[in-house]
């Protein structure tokens, strides 16, 4: 064995963390999805976490179809992006219910709530955006999978 042979099967631990740390997301600014009824934007999304604080119990559409594609960069049917809203209440009673924009359905029953629970207040789910049709930049499907 030759000491300048290598196993091209091989990968130095410094290459290993390199391609390690190269592969690791790294979270941005979490994105403000807003006290009350506003529409919960792309590129609030992209983020991939959304926070709320809300004063009421409150409904807050996505964004259109459209947009979610483009913002979130889902250029093929079954294309998908993951988000968290994190409904940050204090005081257990002011659920946030996501429903849907134009051109996008949500499972269910049309919504997801994101409920303070008793005692620790604030919640949190998770979902998954999944383009659903070529035709067009009109179909987007958000599914709650927490």
């Amino acid at each position: 064995h030759n000491a300048h042979d290598t196993d091209p099967n091989e990968i130095s631990a410094t290459t290993n963390n390199a391609l390690v740390a190269a592969a690791r997301p790294i979270q941005g600014a979490v994105g403000a999805g807003g006290n009350g009824t506003e529409v919960i934007a792309a590129a609030t999304i992209a983020a991939g976490i959304v926070t709320a604080t809300p004063t009421d119990a409150h409904s807050k559409a996505l964004d259109t179809a459209s947009n979610l594609i483009t913002g979130l960069d889902l250029g093929e049917v079954n294309a998908s992006f993951d988000f968290s809203v994190i409904n940050l209440d204090t005081t257990a009673d002011h659920a946030i219910t996501l429903t849907a924009g134009t051109g996008v359905d949500v499972t269910g029953n049309g919504s997801m709530v994101i409920q303070p629970n008793e005692g620790t207040k604030n919640s949190s789910g998770l979902f998954r955006v999944v383009r659903t049709s070529a035709v067009g930049a009109t179909d987007a499907f958000l599914t709650f999978i927490n």
